[in-house]
């Protein structure tokens, strides 16, 4: 038999009962290759035991069963500090021969989380700030949905989160650009975000909505709809999110350049790519035009990186 142990250490105790609970492995676990054996909760932090009946040589699976295991205690116990990755260190052990618990370590993948144009305020937007301080104009939520959701740490949430964010954004574009559609998109089943960005844009707006943009956004709203209805298993990659937000971003851009919006931001619609270096390092290629607003000083690019570690891997 082989014994594993995750350990999730708060970094500041919490007010958390202390409770040792043994499992017995019922039918749920009885044609399991990984079993839990006992979970132990303290101020101090969590621990999820585990046993194998064989080596395991790729923790995926028992990864998965520490991520269910959050969202149980966030949602059933309230233990909102592994609602916040920042908020503990997560590691796992193995016991050897000999009793002892030794930690085992995964091959780490940089990917890209986050783009974040800090760009000058403009007198424009200097108005708009004082205003929006002063309660006198209001901020849409579409982006604050989206912007807020960069620093959601569950990818599906996050995901979740873009699209919500997509979808307030054009309704808000409607209720803007044609105040008589406000009571049928407040009050009826208005039509689906493909529908509102597709037939009925052009007619009412005399223009098609730019058609790739468009099938994005709509295989977006298929995904988002099968992370709502499907099991916790089903989970976005980061690359998936940070496609999404981008083409939301996209999406709400265009929408203010047809409303004249302050909001409209001409470097939101250039490329940013991302190139692979090698397996664990990637190099982001601006624009021309981003590099030339950064070299004037009216620009800074900030990003932000995620170490995944693939638990497929382990450095036995």
């Amino acid at each position: 038999m082989f014994n594993y142990k995750v350990c999730l250490v708060f970094k500041k105790n919490d007010t958390i009962l202390s409770q040792e609970l043994n499992v017995e492995n019922s039918n749920t676990a009885r044609n399991r290759m990984i079993k839990i054996t006992k979970v132990i909760t303290s101020s101090d932090g969590l621990t999820i035991f585990f046993c194998s009946n064989e080596k395991i040589t790729d923790f995926t699976e028992v990864f998965e069963m520490v991520t269910r295991f959050k969202n149980f205690m966030i949602a059933v116990q309230d233990i909102s500090s592994i609602n916040d990755v920042d908020k503990y260190e997560e590691t796992i052990f193995q016991q050897n021969e000999s009793g002892n618990w030794e930690e085992i370590f995964f091959d780490a993948e940089p990917s890209l989380a986050f783009l974040d144009f800090k760009k000058a305020m403009t007198p424009e937007i200097y108005k708009q700030l004082l205003g929006h301080m002063y309660g006198s104009e209001n901020l849409p939520l579409s982006y604050i949905l989206l912007k807020k959701s960069k620093n959601l740490k569950d990818r599906r949430q996050q995901f979740i989160s873009i699209m919500t964010a997509c979808e307030i954004g054009v309704k808000e574009f409607y209720k803007e650009s044609k105040p008589d559609l406000s009571i049928i998109l407040d009050n009826l089943q208005s039509p689906s975000i493909p529908k509102l960005l597709g037939s009925i844009f052009k007619s009412y707006f005399e223009v098609e909505f730019p058609k790739e943009l468009r099938k994005q956004i709509q295989k977006y709203v298929e995904q988002r709809n099968g992370f709502i209805h499907s099991s916790e298993k089903n989970i976005p990659t980061l690359e998936e999110c940070l496609d999404c937000y981008i083409a939301v971003l996209k999406t709400l851009n265009y929408l203010n350049k047809i409303n004249d919006n302050y909001l409209y931001y001409d470097l939101y619609d250039e490329e940013i790519n991302l190139i692979s270096v090698s397996n664990t390092q990637a190099r982001i290629v601006f624009s021309d035009l981003i590099k030339e607003r950064v070299s004037a000083g009216q620009l800074n690019m900030s990003t932000g990186f995620n170490i995944n570690l693939n638990y497929s891997k382990p450095k036995l």
